[in-house]
């Protein structure tokens, strides 16, 4: 089943691994299987809801960059010329389903697509399917299935992402590296610059938004900033400025959104943008005025709001 119009696509990036069938039973119980496959602009909420359930099934309390509301932005903002589809794998019997698996992928070019469907990524990340570990088989014979009754086919090239790893670290694991690639300047070699923990008081003010009716405003300071300091602005791109402000919002309803504006003597001159909620919540965006040293602010000195 495809709804959403997915009559043409495109290539897609990257590679991504997708559990194989298995060569025994993978259809257990009285379950029947199904896939649905809607273009992201089509997803309902509906799907939404039953999607976050599979997550919660799987174990993953905050995805973050797996979350329905920050793929399906992607989907629909960050690529150009082809609007990846989703692909549900439905089990159930009498009328009740669930999901158990969710991917995107990129559908093949009436021209030269070849019937050959890729899996979708969102830009910049590098993401294994929402598949239930229980049920990698069926999901992967059911979208076999489905797609071979379209005409179509799933390219599994660059499978290097078992299905049954923890979702949560395969989307934490880029973060941790970048991290932890950081160096230190040795304390020997810095000269007049204060301690990352120091503080001018009088001077330094960090405010926390969080309130869903006031993340708006905030994300707009933050955009100026960024236009104002970095060297590839977020704004020249409408397509990342529509998905800064549409993944903020939809993080904010949940209250799972936080952006930092550090001012100092009443300029804006630093600002982070953090999505989910406590271990599971990341840094994805920051700006910062190099001409000013903003220091990390003690906790109790943040004004939330």
């Amino acid at each position: 089943m495809i709804q959403g119009g997915l009559g043409q696509g495109g290539i897609g990036q990257g590679g991504i691994g997708w559990p194989r069938p298995e060569a025994e039973p993978v259809r257990p119980g009285p379950d029947t299987w199904s896939v649905e496959i809607k273009k992201a602009s089509a997803v309902t909420d509906e799907r939404v809801v039953a999607w976050r359930d599979l997550l919660a099934r799987m174990g993953v309390p905050t995805p973050v960059f797996a979350d329905p509301d920050y793929l399906l932005a992607a989907a629909q903002h960050q690529e150009r010329g082809v609007e990846p589809a989703f692909a549900f794998a439905l089990a159930g019997s009498a009328g009740r389903t669930r999901i158990e698996g969710v991917v995107g992928l990129v559908m093949p070019s009436a021209v030269w697509g070849r019937g050959r469907v890729r899996p979708w990524q969102p830009p910049g990340l590098t993401l294994a399917p929402t598949v239930h570990p229980a049920h990698a088989g069926a999901v992967a014979q059911a979208l076999d299935e489905g797609l071979v009754a379209l005409g179509m086919r799933l390219d599994r090239s660059g499978a290097e992402i078992e299905p049954a790893a923890s979702l949560l670290e395969r989307t934490m694991a880029p973060l941790r590296s970048a991290v932890s690639a950081r160096r230190d300047i040795p304390a020997g070699n810095v000269l007049g610059i204060r301690p990352p923990n120091a503080i001018a008081r009088d001077r330094s003010e960090i405010e926390c938004v969080v309130d869903p009716g006031r993340i708006r405003d905030a994300v707009e300071d933050f955009l100026g900033l960024d236009a104002r300091v970095s060297a590839r602005p977020i704004l020249d791109d409408p397509s990342q400025a529509i998905m800064v402000r549409v993944v903020t919002r939809r993080f904010g309803r949940r209250g799972e959104a936080c952006v930092d504006l550090v001012r100092r003597s009443g300029r804006l001159v630093a600002g982070r943008i953090h999505l989910g909620t406590g271990a599971g919540a990341v840094l994805w965006k920051q700006a910062e005025d190099r001409r000013s040293v903003v220091a990390a602010v003690p906790k109790d000195d943040r004004i939330r709001g």
